[in-house]
């Protein structure tokens, strides 16, 4: 099966004074939110499971978000 993952970022710039800026930064892991699977069975002699794809792979996370607030002065 084909592997696809997709980070996104976002980031918005905030002039506060003349000296402090702040930014607001949003980032996105999997997020189209794909489940990429697992190779299937390779057991060929296996009946009823041959060539099944049963589980996803180890590596393989659902969306997650992470907000920050950064302050420079």
């Amino acid at each position: 099966p084909g592997l696809s993952n997709l980070d996104v970022s976002f980031f918005k710039n905030f002039q506060i004074t003349e000296r402090v800026k702040a930014q607001f930064r949003a980032e996105s892991f999997n997020f189209a939110n794909r489940i990429n699977l697992a190779n299937p069975n390779a057991c060929v002699d296996c009946p009823g499971s041959a060539g099944r794809i049963t589980s996803m792979l180890a590596s393989a996370t659902p969306r997650q978000w992470q907000f920050a607030l950064r302050l420079e002065f």
